[in-house]
């Protein structure tokens, strides 16, 4: 058994982005276009049902499992991971396994396809959850209308009964699915609400080198009086600023990846200068030209909604009680 709380998380979009991919395939090809994809196995699209009950009968995951070392839920079903209060099935995690494999998604492994799959599913736990806890749930006439349009989609019942089949779906985990992104979504919109007001913000600008020897003397040239903007068409390596006098325009703390960068930048009044300051990139002059509470460009929004979930979501998954029952 290993109780951790993982480093490396995956996007609990991705099983509805499958979903959704598999889908437009299925319109594509129904209306005559191309098939759903020249890679695809011709097994994907004859999944075989099983008459008797309409289950679909998905391919076996191919993990090798000491199914009777597993503990079990209160209905007796074996389970791969516990998530607080709530598990994961071993039922759940294979179906889910098996369609991921049927699309032929890349992955650096079959560990790291595993590990995508057990990821997805512990973080979709731990959203609803949370979800649970700010009295936001979906109620039926959501699921239906939304269930309704995809029917709408694939051509109607027929059409869409095909789907099912062919992605290895009954008509209750689809819903469930659903269910579960749509919850995402509103959660996502609840946790990001923070990008649509203003936030602290601050305009710099740097000149980037790979040598802190030459940072040095970059930085004892500015502080002599040297031109910043003269140096930084000089010496710098960012592309993107160095014709601009090295000027990043105004950004918020999220939107830098190095947090010790951030902290630096931040931290300076306008007019300041700080450096060397090493990142990743390499070794920055930074200097505060403008620092306030300012509204977010509308472009930058969806990247910085984006990082301010992921934080929430990391915050759930270092705050939780995760058991995995399964070696990934």
């Amino acid at each position: 058994m290993h109780v951790v709380n993982r480093g490396v998380r995956f996007s609990v979009h991705f099983q509805f982005v499958l979903l959704l991919y598999s889908l437009c395939a299925v319109l594509i090809s129904a209306c005559g276009g191309a098939p759903p994809d020249a890679g695809t196995d011709a097994a994907t699209l004859s999944t075989p049902v099983d008459a008797g009950t309409a289950q679909t009968i998905l391919p076996t995951a191919t993990v090798a499992l000491d199914t009777a070392a597993l503990p079990l839920d209160g209905s007796g079903q074996p389970i791969v991971a516990r998530v607080n209060d709530a598990v994961v099935t071993l039922e759940e995690y294979q179906r889910t396994l098996a369609r991921y494999r049927q699309q032929e998604y890349l992955f650096a492994d079959d560990e790291a396809l595993r590990a995508a799959v057990m990821g997805t599913l512990v973080e979709q736990r731990l959203i609803d959850q949370a979800a649970v806890q700010q009295n936001i749930s979906i109620s039926d006439d959501d699921l239906n209308r939304e269930l309704s349009a995809y029917i709408e989609q694939a051509g109607g019942e027929t059409g869409w009964s095909t789907w099912l089949v062919q992605n290895g779906y009954t008509d209750a985990e689809f819903r469930e699915t659903l269910r579960d992104s749509l919850t995402v979504n509103r959660m996502r919109d609840q946790v990001t609400l923070v990008v649509l007001g203003e936030l602290p913000q601050v305009r710099a600008r740097h000149i980037l080198v790979q040598d802190e020897a030459l940072a040095a003397l970059i930085l004892a040239q500015v502080q002599a009086g040297g031109d910043f903007a003269a140096l930084a068409a000089q010496h710098s390596i960012d592309q993107t600023s160095k014709d601009n006098g090295g000027d990043l325009g105004w950004f918020t703390r999220e939107e830098l990846t190095d947090e010790t960068l951030a902290a630096v930048v931040f931290d300076l009044e306008p007019g300041a200068l700080a450096g060397p300051v090493r990142s990743s990139l390499g070794y920055h002059i930074v200097q505060s030209l403008e620092r306030g509470s300012r509204p977010v460009d509308e472009a930058k929004r969806p990247q910085l909604a984006q990082v301010f979930f992921d934080r929430w979501l990391n915050s759930l998954i270092e705050s939780s009680a995760i058991e995995y029952y399964l070696e990934n």
